[in-house]
């Protein structure tokens, strides 16, 4: 709390007032989704796999173990390791992704992002090709003929 000598100074009542307000806006915001409603976008440099989509769950691999994400989640901002992404849709449908790196974010109004470095879904996956791969050059996907770095 501020003592109240200091709202006798010019102009700096004013100041705190105008703070105030901003925080109150910034907390009435409107959720992005509807109650019990989850927006997720995902994405890589290639491809957007889903943007502000309505989804029920998320499962991520982070380095701080997996985890997953529900509607009305604690914020939380978390870097992605190697691993397997699942989104549950609404019509109670999965969709698996590989990542190779990244971050998650998920913010209080129940919306999250996923950023990878590279994704790729199961079926574009090739570990046969991934294995032959020196470490540091492994690329994700079926259509790079040659090891190259991304």
């Amino acid at each position: 709390m501020l003592p109240v000598s200091l709202f006798r100074r010019p102009g700096l009542s004013r100041l705190v007032r105008q703070v105030r307000a901003y925080a109150e806006a910034a907390a009435a915001q409107a959720p992005a989704a509807g109650p019990g409603q989850m927006s997720f976008t995902f994405a890589s440099p290639t491809q957007v796999y889903f943007s502000g989509a309505n989804v029920r769950q998320v499962d991520v691999p982070t380095q701080t173990g997996a985890f997953g994400i529900l509607a009305a989640h604690v914020p939380t901002l978390q870097v992605l390791r190697p691993g397997l992404v699942v989104v549950h849709n609404e019509d109670g449908t999965t969709s698996k992704y590989f990542v190779s790196s990244g971050s998650v974010t998920v913010n209080a109004d129940s919306s999250v992002q996923l950023l990878a470095e590279e994704a790729v879904t199961l079926d574009m996956l090739d570990l046969g090709t991934l294995q032959q791969r020196p470490a540091p050059s492994r690329c994700l996907c079926t259509a790079c003929p040659q090891p190259t770095p991304h």
